[in-house]
């Protein structure tokens, strides 16, 4: 098991793009590439959703915790920004409209999305991605001979 956690500041697209790189290359090594995209995309668009909708009134803290295991990816975002909800699947904008497609990209990338939002007003996102490839992998091979 691995776990890599950040404290991020989120206030526009380049605190988003640094913190995708640190997680990037803390995970390189455990996750396919296929895999890894995936959980890039997904943290990318629900960091950005904080920097348009909530970074607007100033930079947003928000921890993000990676915990890669035989069993699959998990990703918690936690943040104090107003309550939002990404765990229920929007309906898609028509193709005219710019933007609103980053949570059906959140939806289709990962098994699943929960949110919550904690006593002390804090929303808890947190997305589930099945095992990586190379991590099957490495598990069927089994211990040197």
């Amino acid at each position: 098991m691995r776990r890599v956690h950040r404290q991020v500041r989120v206030v526009d697209g380049g605190s988003v793009a640094e913190a995708c790189r640190y997680f990037q290359q803390q995970l390189e090594d455990l996750l396919s590439a296929d895999r890894m995209l995936e959980v890039a995309v997904v943290l990318e668009e629900l960091l950005m959703n904080l920097s348009t909708h909530a970074a607007a009134h100033g930079a947003v803290p928000a921890d993000v915790t990676i915990t890669s295991t035989p069993e699959g990816v998990h990703m918690v975002l936690a943040d104090r920004a107003p309550p939002f909800d990404p765990s229920r699947t929007p309906a898609p904008p028509p193709d005219a409209v710019p933007g609103g497609r980053g949570l059906l990209l959140v939806h289709g990338m990962s098994a699943s999305v929960a949110y919550r939002r904690t006593e002390d007003g804090r929303n808890v996102t947190e997305c589930r991605f099945p095992p990586s490839e190379a991590a099957l992998d490495s598990d069927r091979e089994g211990p040197p001979a």
